[in-house]
């Protein structure tokens, strides 16, 4: 059985309502709270129970033995039957019977709208709203009345029913009984006493059984549901209040996951932006390397296959590109001169070019005599004093 908690929203709604629970064991729990403290337990199915004198339910002929034209029209099959402008009115329809009727409702949309409204607020979405009058224990083959606090409530069968002040029970009940006198219907009625008082309701040309004495809302989850239903949610008012009420329990987590979500988010954009950046620089680096190293290269694609593609030209044995054998027979020269201080070092076509920072001009003379020795020639483009220190540009080549 599954566990439902029912609400009723009488007059003294949202400040105080009537409710009941039921587990799955049938067990039944009643209570009255404040409409948003009404207590909740996971995989309720709530179901909230209106004032029964404010919805007319009846029975209509089906339009063409058809229940798929019934909804476009029941304004103009209750018409005569309505006290209100067909434009005011929200309409609902229940079940079909075998006999081409089908039992529908009629209630006021600002009382739609004003219950709906009160229940979101209190964070409530329903699965079902129904009022009271159908959710009357059914009797079968007599009248069941119930009387409570408000007034009455009568049914028989699935959908003849009526709800009004106790004032006025005989005269609703004189007219019902001699309709069903005239169908050969019972005249027996159930008494269900939900109130403190003892009424005296003058009723004896009906058959009274002892009134027994029951609790409003008890009663009322007893009955619901052991008939076909009719729910008011329909059309403009249908809602999806099972997705609501899932998302109300999960919202939190909800909004946890996707704060988290957000900042991962946030944060793996801002590694992806840095590590760019960064591969932006080094490409730089790299294509301004590869320039000063290969100044007869005027742009750069692909820096490393580039590189790779120039490299294996030093390395071919091209005569006019030799790079390491001239670094080769260098080297060991520039060591001995203690710290040269290289800043610049060019290969163009099988000339090479350094700048070098020495000790004094004697060093440096010196090394372009072993240069020679070494079957480099070697030419001094510049040299220059400065701090104490020789800055000089030597152009080298292999002697041909």
């Amino acid at each position: 059985m599954a566990k439902q908690l029912f609400i009723y929203l009488g007059p003294t709604a949202p400040a105080e309502v009537s409710w009941a629970t039921t587990s799955a064991t049938g067990k039944l729990r009643l209570g009255s709270s404040r409409l948003d403290q009404v207590p909740r337990s996971p995989g309720e199915r709530l179901v909230v129970l209106v004032p029964g004198a404010e919805v007319l339910v009846t029975e209509v002929a089906l339009p063409g033995g058809s229940k798929r034209l019934l909804r476009q029209s029941l304004p103009f099959l209750l018409e005569e039957d309505l006290a209100g402008e067909v434009e005011d009115l929200h309409f609902a329809s229940g079940p079909g019977s075998s006999a081409g009727k089908a039992a529908v409702a009629a209630v006021d949309r600002a009382r739609m709208t004003h219950w709906l409204t009160m229940l979101a607020e209190a964070g409530l979405h329903p699965t079902v709203l129904t009022p009271t009058t159908l959710a009357v224990p059914v009797s079968p083959g007599r009248w069941t009345l119930l009387l409570t606090e408000e007034g009455f409530l009568a049914r028989l069968g699935d959908w003849r029913v009526f709800a009004g002040e106790i004032a006025n029970l005989e005269h609703y009940l004189r007219a019902e009984t001699s309709l069903a006198v005239e169908a050969e219907i019972t005249t027996e009625v159930e008494v269900i006493n939900c109130t403190d008082q003892d009424f005296a309701l003058g009723l004896d040309w009906l058959q009274l059984a002892p009134p027994r004495p029951g609790q409003f809302l008890a009663v009322l989850a007893e009955g619901y549901g052991t008939r076909p239903y009719l729910n008011l949610r329909q059309g403009d008012f249908a809602g999806s209040a099972r997705w609501r009420e899932t998302f109300r329990r999960w919202r939190l987590p909800l909004i946890a996951a996707a704060a988290l979500l957000l900042l991962l988010g946030v944060d793996a954009s801002l590694d992806h932006m840095r590590l760019t950046s960064e591969a932006n620089r080094l490409n730089q680096e790299i294509s301004a390397t590869f320039l000063q190293a290969f100044p007869g290269s005027h742009r750069v694609v692909k820096a490393r296959a580039q590189m790779e593609q120039k490299l294996k030209e030093l390395r071919g044995g091209n005569q006019q590109n030799l790079f390491f054998a001239l670094y080769d027979k260098m080297a060991p020269l520039l060591a001995a001169t203690g710290n040269p201080g290289l800043e610049f070092l060019r290969f163009n076509n099988s000339r090479l070019e350094l700048d070098l920072n020495l000790a004094s001009l004697e060093v440096l003379e010196k090394l372009k005599n072993d240069l020679t020795k070494a079957g480099i020639a070697a030419e001094i483009r510049t040299a220059e004093n400065s701090g104490g220190k020789v800055r000089a540009r030597l152009s080298l080549e292999i002697k041909k």
